[in-house]
């Protein structure tokens, strides 16, 4: 926002920390896609209706079309700021997506969350949030 801090009240901050687009936009400052739009709001309808809760959700797009740079970022980042105490675990076929992907993009955002500590696969929050990252060759080690 030209280099200007920004102080928000504390309605705005609850209002943008209710909904992952809202957070998404005014936090991180993405320009989202429909598509991005959609499934951020459909996976803070999963959340808020544990009694519903599909058994797996899946997210089908190209390469490079913002799955893990944007639509995940935000999910993890809103979901440890929204929910005190949440656990985001991060999974992957491959390491590498997790260790040189995920990770490092969500570690791009670093100033604006003060107190945060963002390490090579694992944030830990001062709301007790944690999110971390994991891979297994053997798929049944995962589960």
């Amino acid at each position: 926002m030209d280099g200007q801090k920004t102080t928000l009240s504390p309605e705005q901050q609850k209002a943008i920390l209710a909904h992952p687009v809202e957070f998404s936009r005014a936090i991180l400052g993405y320009d989202l896609y429909p598509w991005q739009e959609e499934c951020l709001n459909e996976c803070e309808w999963i959340l808020a209706n544990p009694e519903k809760r599909p058994n797996a959700i899946s997210l089908l797009a190209c390469n490079g079309s913002g799955k893990t740079s944007v639509f995940v970022t935000s999910l993890v980042l809103w979901a440890m700021s929204a929910y005190k105490g949440a656990l985001v675990v991060c999974t992957s076929g491959a390491f590498r997506q997790v260790s040189e992907q995920l990770f490092p993009n969500l570690a791009r955002f670093e100033s604006k969350f003060k107190g945060w500590t963002f390490n090579s696969v694992d944030v830990v929050a001062p709301n007790k949030s944690r999110a971390f990252g994991f891979s297994a060759s053997d798929k049944g080690k995962a589960e």
